[in-house]
């Protein structure tokens, strides 16, 4: 079992020993190769102000840039309204904002707090037909779809509500999930995990055209851009490759696991840096875990869901030292020893 929401913390560990729970049954389409939860069921999911998935890392937000420069200048962002469905507290929309201060940004998702402020503009809601206004320029659905159960009929409705307005989208890469043996990567919160093809695939079946694509973050990450004409495209064959893919994946699973249940248990003590997806699941699936680090101050010492697990801040380190810190993704190692080498803390850095 694992918990329903990875990002919610709880301020005792009672309550978080007790979260909501739901179980992953990977399934993959013999078909198009798109893979899916077989069990998951969106009317378990609530997400509201507890919840919390800001990644406030300098390296997290260079990427971020990145990404908005690049549509910034693409799309020749100098006026006209760009929308974030799905932007979680908004932080992606308002750096778009300050770097094109001449749009304007309106952010919709259940899980924000309402604001305005000059250009930006958060809106606590879900996306409705008829939310975007005549002047759009861009769309963005940066890692949403992957929790939307039916996600083919809800990017059609994007593409029906925007018409020919390209419309950005941002996913997990579960080939990269595989081939890398990143267990930790599965939640219950994602009930799809799209594949370049299957993406794409989506996007043609939803009625989009002029599709780009490109793997991100080191390629754990995928986004896709694509303008909606309303004209389905029939699927596209990608099944038996996926499903060699996912067969190897899971035939080594079970060595992956046991692999770091050897390296906590050959150490003194183990934390795992990084207490959101990864570090969340890898808790509730592997022995041995404690205690937790992560650089967000609104999970620091609080508890994660189900494993009970203490998040704690860096600053944590200096009072009790790890013998071995765990770290899930290599994106962020650099920033991790510099944190470390400036608190003096000179535990073991396992990078999986």
């Amino acid at each position: 079992m694992i918990p329903l929401l990875q990002n919610r913390v709880y301020d005792t560990q009672r309550e978080a020993v007790a979260a909501a729970s739901g179980r992953l049954t990977l399934c993959t389409c013999t078909s198009c190769g798109f893979s899916y939860n077989g069990e998951f069921d969106d009317g378990l999911l609530v997400y509201d102000e507890h919840y919390n998935n800001d990644v406030p890392s300098r390296t997290f937000e260079l990427y971020s840039e990145q990404i908005a420069r690049l549509l910034i200048e693409k799309y020749d962002l100098t006026s006209g309204t760009v929308y974030d469905v799905g932007c979680g507290k908004g932080t992606f929309l308002r750096m778009l904002c300050r770097l094109a201060p001449e749009i304007k940004g309106i952010g919709i998702d259940p899980s924000c707090t309402p604001t305005v402020e000059d250009n930006f503009t958060l809106i606590q809601d879900v996306f409705r037909p008829g939310s975007f206004e005549a002047d759009t320029k861009l769309v963005l659905l940066r890692h949403v779809l992957e929790h939307i159960a039916n996600p083919v009929d809800f990017l059609r409705e994007l593409g029906q509500a925007a018409p020919n307005i390209p419309i950005y989208v941002e996913v997990p890469e579960v080939e990269w999930i595989f081939e890398n043996g990143a267990f930790w990567d599965f939640c219950y919160e994602h009930c799809n995990y799209f594949s370049s093809g299957s993406l794409r695939n989506a996007l043609h079946l939803a009625g989009f055209t002029d599709i780009e694509q490109s793997p991100s973050f080191g390629g754990q990450y995928q986004w896709a851009i694509g303008r909606a004409n309303s004209v389905a495209a029939p699927p596209v064959t990608g099944g038996p490759d996926a499903i060699a893919l996912a067969r190897s994946y899971a035939s080594s699973e079970s060595a992956v696991m046991e692999n770091v249940r050897t390296i906590i248990s050959g150490s003194e003590s183990t934390v795992v840096w990084g207490m959101a997806t990864k570090g969340v699941i890898l808790s509730c699936l592997v022995e041995g875990i404690t205690d937790g680090i992560d650089i967000n101050v609104k999970k620091q010492e609080k508890f994660a869901p189900l494993s009970g697990v203490h998040v704690h801040g860096p600053g944590w380190l200096k009072t009790y030292p790890a013998k071995t810190i765990l770290v899930l993704n290599g994106n962020y190692e650099a920033e991790i020893r510099q944190v470390l080498c400036e608190l003096g803390v000179l535990s073991d850095v396992v990078v999986m």
